[in-house]
């Protein structure tokens, strides 16, 4: 039996093509969008503190209520998921860096006093970031704020607590 060789079909015209009417993507299409990043980007560092007072919610009432605690700290890690996404898209690596850490911090919950104080430091920093307006990489400052989460987070990792 022998195997019939592949088939390759190629469609009629790009999509690109179809949706510009040639090829590659409207000029004027992606300047608007950039004036919509851009518009936005101004408005961000109200937006994360609104975000990391909702973060700050979720920890208190997983200090508040152990029964749920894991609960709340997942929710919390899902908002600090969102803002991962978003913090380099407007000018803010340092919160996508942050953010990110938290979530792989958090997505590991063990449930501790220890835990949740790792899981403040970075809502502090974080606030540090948004609130000194450290956009970019943030400089020397950044740097050691970076250092510390790492820090703080290898430090509670050492000791690991099933999550309640």
């Amino acid at each position: 039996m022998s195997a019939k060789p592949p088939r390759h079909l190629r469609p009629a015209a790009p999509l690109s093509a179809k949706l510009t009417g040639g090829s590659g993507l409207d000029p004027s299409a992606v300047a608007q969008a950039q004036a919509v990043v851009e518009a936005r980007a101004s408005q961000y560092p109200a937006a994360v503190l609104v975000d990391i007072e909702l973060m700050e919610l979720k920890l208190a009432a997983a200090e508040d209520e152990p029964a749920t605690s894991h609960a709340h700290i997942q929710r919390l890690a899902g908002i600090a998921h969102d803002m991962s996404g978003q913090g380099a898209t407007y000018g803010y690596p340092l919160i996508t860096k942050m953010a990110a850490s938290l979530v792989a911090f958090a997505r590991g919950c063990r449930g501790s006093d220890e835990d949740r104080e790792v899981i403040a430091i970075h809502l502090q920093a974080m606030r540090a970031v948004a609130e000194g307006g450290m956009t970019g990489d943030g400089g020397p400052a950044a740097r050691e704020l970076i250092d510390a989460l790492r820090l703080a987070t290898e430090h509670a990792e050492e000791s690991i607590e099933p999550c309640k």
